[in-house]
């Protein structure tokens, strides 16, 4: 029996409420043991100045993750804080205090927690939420003074990237090393054969040592262990060739689900990334739409597998392994949603995994720069979705419908996204899915200079952003999240 307490207000139909507590004795002395059917029972409940409740998710369903259980979250009174203005916070850094958000009933929950780094995603989360100014606990206050002065001081040494001290030689090392070093899964090595590669691992920033030679045969116990510890394995860009055709012979017919589930996994990645070096390549557009079904019967035969595998190296966010982690969740919600079509699976599918394709035309240095980009950067940044299009256009294996989640994943209900801050209907289901999954993703994928927030956190935050994300569907992938535990 799984008992979690929660606030009387995140209370769904579905749920089995063996106990309440209530603000004073006898409030609750009618409401114990039953089942929640409806909204107005949530309302009834609240009128009794019933506060909490404890739910049985062994009798009813389980507590979503965008609910947070009181157990878990900390509590905090509105005279036990102090106002943050989020001018103070800069993007690209950690936040110095746990962020708090005022409810519109003046209740305060935690948003986002210290140590998590105020990225790109983030802001533009509060910014369409229209938040400028959060609450911080008191005693953390002393945290976010030392915060000012630490950014004071390195103001004073000298701007950096974009009014900003980022020390250039790091942006230029984690450039370099993205262009020179590919991450592959360890799980796609299978036992017993002979790599043709050289393998490394990274041990810090821009820093690799040899961990396997070229010609070395893969030891199942090694392999296991870097598979535990979950390594951060790369190899040379110029050895990627040579990996593809090695899961092609080995990997790709493996007994071991798991290591299929890698191969399609690895294998769309590496196709995608040839497609952006020559998109009107016709036999490229078809292998990538091969990837699209490779995906789609992973995902509905062997999810526990495919699901799995996106837990490893969650360090991983380059662009390409972004886009292939957007289409599989793309289709996952899709199938959820009830999206039954051949023709729409396949055209959402191909359109997630094309959707970031024109980052290939922007300078890496801006797509991996740490801090905030400053207005014009932010400007070609964005431009990334026109020159996806552009590169693609002139394809006819690509469908008008299949352009909707490259066109689209950046807009928001609002009318506040880009490129053509299209708002509410105008908004295609498939853009309104891509759109949630973008966000998710990087929020939930860790890279060298940012953590990554747990799937607990990031739906905790996209979900106090009403205006721009389709709620219903939202509430549909906290759903997957949970179930599939991804």
């Amino acid at each position: 029996m799984a008992i979690k307490k929660i606030k009387t207000a995140d209370l769904q139909a579905g749920m089995f409420v063996c106990k309440v507590e209530a603000n004073s004795p006898g409030d609750g002395s009618n409401f114990s043991n039953f089942r929640v059917n409806s909204g107005a029972e949530v309302a009834s409940l609240l009128e009794s100045n019933i506060t909490a409740v404890y739910v049985d998710t062994s009798r009813g369903m389980d507590v979503p993750l965008n609910v947070m259980p009181l157990s878990e979250a900390p509590m905090i009174m509105w005279k036990e804080t102090f106002e943050v203005d989020l001018k103070d916070l800069r993007v690209g850094r950690e936040t110095p205090v746990d962020l708090y958000w005022e409810g519109e009933k003046g209740e305060l929950s935690l948003l986002c927690r210290s140590g998590l780094t105020y990225t790109e995603e983030v802001y533009e989360l509060f910014k369409g939420g229209g938040v400028t100014s959060v609450r911080a606990p008191l005693n953390q206050k002393r945290r976010l003074e030392l915060f000012k002065q630490t950014l004071e001081e390195e103001r004073e040494k000298g701007e950096g990237v974009a009014g900003e001290y980022v020390d250039p030689r790091k942006i230029a090392e984690h450039v370099s090393f993205i262009a020179s070093y590919h991450p592959i899964s360890a799980i796609a090595l299978i036992p017993g054969t002979k790599v043709i590669f050289d393998i490394f691992i990274k041990h810090g920033e821009g820093e690799v040592k040899l961990l396997s030679e070229r010609g070395a045969v893969v030891d199942e116990d090694r392999r296991g262990r870097w598979i535990e510890d979950d390594l951060n394995i790369l190899i040379r860009r110029s050895d990627m060739a040579a990996y593809q055709a090695y899961m092609m012979e080995h990997t790709k017919n493996s007994r071991d689900r798991q290591a299929k589930a890698s191969f399609v996994r690895e294998n769309s990645r590496i196709i995608i990334e040839g497609l952006a070096e020559n998109p009107r390549s016709e036999k490229l557009m078809g292998e990538t739409k091969e990837s699209v079904k490779d995906l789609t019967r992973m995902v509905i035969d062997n999810p526990t597998s495919f699901y799995g595998l996106m837990k490893i190296n969650n360090y991983d966010y380059y662009t390409f392994t972004h886009s292939v982690n957007v289409a599989t969740l793309s289709l996952a919600l899709a199938i959820a949603a009830g999206i039954r079509d051949k023709e729409d699976i396949s055209e959402l599918g191909l359109g997630c995994l094309l959707h970031d394709l024109g980052k290939a035309k922007v300078n890496s240095a801006l797509i991996n720069k740490p801090g905030k980009l400053s207005d014009s950067e932010l400007k070609t940044v964005k431009n990334h979705v026109i020159l996806g299009y552009d590169m693609l256009k002139s394809n006819k294996s690509v469908s008008e419908r299949a352009f909707i989640p490259l066109l689209q994943h950046h807009e928001k209900l609002s009318g506040s996204g880009y490129p053509h801050g299209i708002s509410g209907k105008d908004i295609h289901t498939f853009g309104r899915i891509s759109a949630i999954i973008d966000i998710y993703d990087a929020l939930t994928t860790e890279r060298s200079y940012k953590k990554a927030f747990t799937p607990f956190d990031a739906l905790s935050l996209i979900s106090k952003n009403k205006n721009d994300y389709d709620t219903e569907i939202f509430s549909l992938f906290v759903r997957l999240v949970h179930d599939q535990e991804i």
